[in-house]
């Protein structure tokens, strides 16, 4: 397999595990609050057969709904805060989860290459290529290259929405494994101008991780079996005391 052909697998894997993490942060989310929150008032909105959406009318404490609410209101549940402890729970959780995702299906382009290499490494006398690894990994991280650019770019021009929906894309889908720590950064902010900019400029550094993920796993898949028997041979050792002579 070329590295480009490696590089683009691992393209298409990214996105898939993109749309896999972003199915699990929202499940932490939905659950977490579901466990940590509570009702405590209510949005009212007036239904007719012309505006089915409803009209808003204010907010009402939870004691103060009817017992009987009016067919033509509808009340929607406002909660309470997530607690921080909470909020800490499911960052924690819903980062370890979705890098998981995203090592298990990258990493097994990476994995399967590297036993190739070592198959024809033995075989058929091939040499192997230290830097493959790295240089698999800057292929793939190309799309993730120019979305930062895009976004560097953008959050220093005037605000738009095909800016802001960007931004949306960016932070979902490519950098959507570590969606939950960036949140953490730039909070519910959905305006590519109203950024911190130094979160943007430092959003690079994910890049930079990943093809050094990427270098360090190829190495590290390619020296698996002799890293394995070298671990199982000294375990497998027994300790034997040496008796010296003239000792006891």
């Amino acid at each position: 397999m070329s590295n480009f052909s490696a590089a683009r697998k691992m393209i298409g894997m990214a996105l898939f595990s993109a749309v896999l993490c972003m199915f699990v942060q929202f499940s932490f989310f939905f659950l977490l609050r579901s466990f940590s929150t509570e009702v405590k008032g209510y949005d009212v909105y007036s239904v007719t057969s012309e505006n089915p959406t409803g009209t808003y009318e204010g907010y009402i404490d939870k004691d103060e709904l009817p017992e009987k609410p009016d067919k033509d209101k509808r009340y929607m549940s406002v909660l309470t805060d997530m607690p921080k402890s909470a909020k800490v729970v499911e960052v924690v959780l819903s980062t370890v989860c979705s890098l998981g995702i995203l090592f298990c299906t990258v990493g097994t382009v990476l994995a399967n290459t590297a036993a190739k290499d070592r198959n024809s490494g033995d075989f058929d006398g091939a040499v192997l290529d230290k830097s493959r690894g790295f240089k698999i990994g800057l292929m793939a991280s190309v799309p993730s290259v120019a979305f930062y650019v895009a976004a560097l770019v953008l959050r220093f021009l005037p605000s738009t929405k095909a800016a802001d929906w960007f931004f949306w894309f960016y932070r979902f889908i490519a950098l959507g494994p570590v969606k939950p720590v960036n949140d953490l950064m730039v909070g519910p902010e959905t305006n590519l101008a109203s950024v911190p900019w130094w979160w943007v400029i430092s959003s690079g550094l994910y890049v930079a991780l990943f093809v050094v993920f990427c270098g360090v796993l190829y190495l590290v898949c390619y020296n698996e079996d002799s890293w394995v028997a070298k671990m199982l041979y000294k375990s497998t050792q027994k300790e034997t005391k040496v008796r010296r002579l003239g000792g006891r």
